[in-house]
């Protein structure tokens, strides 16, 4: 298995941004999807641990999805994050 080669600690050392080396997952990349997984993370961030939110090839979402929690939980603006996420390496389109 290879390593990924880009990723992105959107929280340090607990929450991942980062492309897919290989597994499955639950998959949906769309508005209602994103609605869905801000109050999971918010759960599963509270616990110990890190959570690792990752794609296939196009990042986009799980910048998206990354950017759209600290923008709820730290308020961070969503532009910031997801600059952030380029800068990281990961794909950001428009």
């Amino acid at each position: 298995m290879r390593e990924p080669k880009r990723f992105w600690w959107a929280r340090p050392r607990k929450l991942c941004a980062l492309e897919r080396t290989g597994g499955g997952g639950r998959t949906g990349e769309d508005d209602e999807a994103l609605d869905q997984l801000l109050p999971i993370l918010r759960r599963k961030l509270r616990r110990s641990g890190a959570v690792a939110i990752h794609a296939n090839r196009r990042t986009d979402f799980v910048a998206a999805v990354c950017a759209a929690y600290l923008a709820d939980r730290y308020g961070v603006p969503v532009e910031e994050g997801l600059a952030r996420a380029a800068e990281a390496g990961l794909s950001v389109t428009h």
